[in-house]
């Protein structure tokens, strides 16, 4: 079913022909039983590119990063594959078998592993952090059926953002516009002046910019605590918005858009401004 929307690609951690679905009976088994439909074990034979382990071509560095810095569970019990599934905002699959699976949603439990450091305070004091999310889940049709608009919009959703071709926003691999959820975190009054700002800068007018190294830029918009936001150049009067702060996450925020940027230069052939 989730094929009919355009979902082509299952991610395991093992070699899916080595699952058990039973006292010995093996996916391998079941892809031979005659006793099985054919269209459905055609449907993981040749129609479902199937890619282990789970992080398979996978190079965006910030998700490898969160990974190595947290762990995941579910009801309980460690649950790397939902991890996964929560980094890469795909969607987690399992058999129609234990109870805890018949449903659309689960609430993922996430630990990380996160440092105060700052621009002003360069010590780092590591610390642990816990917090619950939902990710979506199917282990039937119904499922499926329910996430139709979600799956559909994320297959449209690409690692940077064309709908503005003069201004895109860097996406995650995971789908994220890192700014616009910055923005949102922002009061509206707040927004207003940044989203000035930026449009004199889409205009041309960067106002007080300076280079950070790497091919990224930091543009400063003297209001409130100092915000800054951080961009690429495409071309010379195209920028791809990276991410944004202030002063106190300046030293984070410019690790993270060089990172955001090499991910972005890996991505396209594009000759590159620095």
């Amino acid at each position: 079913m989730a094929r009919i929307y355009g979902v082509k690609t299952l991610r395991t951690k093992n070699n899916l022909h080595h699952l058990v679905l039973s006292s010995d009976y093996p996916i391998a088994s079941w892809l031979n039983d005659n006793q099985v439909e054919r269209e459905e074990r055609s449907f993981f034979q040749r129609q479902l590119d199937i890619r282990t382990p789970l992080l398979a071509d996978i190079t965006d560095p910030i998700i490898h990063e969160e990974e190595n810095l947290a762990d995941f569970k579910y009801q309980g019990e460690l649950a790397y594959a939902l991890g996964i599934a929560y980094l890469l905002n795909a969607i987690a699959v399992s058999f129609h078998s234990e109870t805890k699976w018949h449903c659309d949603s689960l609430d993922l439990e996430i630990t990380k592993l996160e440092d105060g450091k700052d621009s002003e305070n360069l010590t780092a004091e590591l610390t642990l952090t816990t917090s619950t999310d939902k990710i979506i889940h199917a282990s039937k049709r119904e499922h499926i059926l329910s996430h139709r608009e979600q799956i559909e919009y994320r297959l449209r959703t690409k690692p940077w953002h064309p709908q503005d071709t003069s201004l895109p926003c860097y996406f995650t691999a995971n789908g994220k516009n890192l700014l616009a959820e910055w923005l949102d975190s922002l009061s509206e009054s707040t927004r207003e002046v940044i989203k000035a700002r930026l449009n004199k800068a889409k205009q041309g007018n960067l106002g007080d910019h300076k280079s950070v190294g790497e091919g990224v830029w930091e543009l400063r918009i003297f209001y409130g605590p100092a915000y800054r936001i951080y961009f690429g150049r495409v071309e010379q009067d195209k920028l791809l918005l990276l991410c944004a702060g202030d002063k106190s996450t300046q030293v984070e925020d410019i690790i993270k858009a060089k990172k955001y940027w090499q991910d972005y230069r890996q991505k396209t052939e594009n000759k590159f401004l620095v």
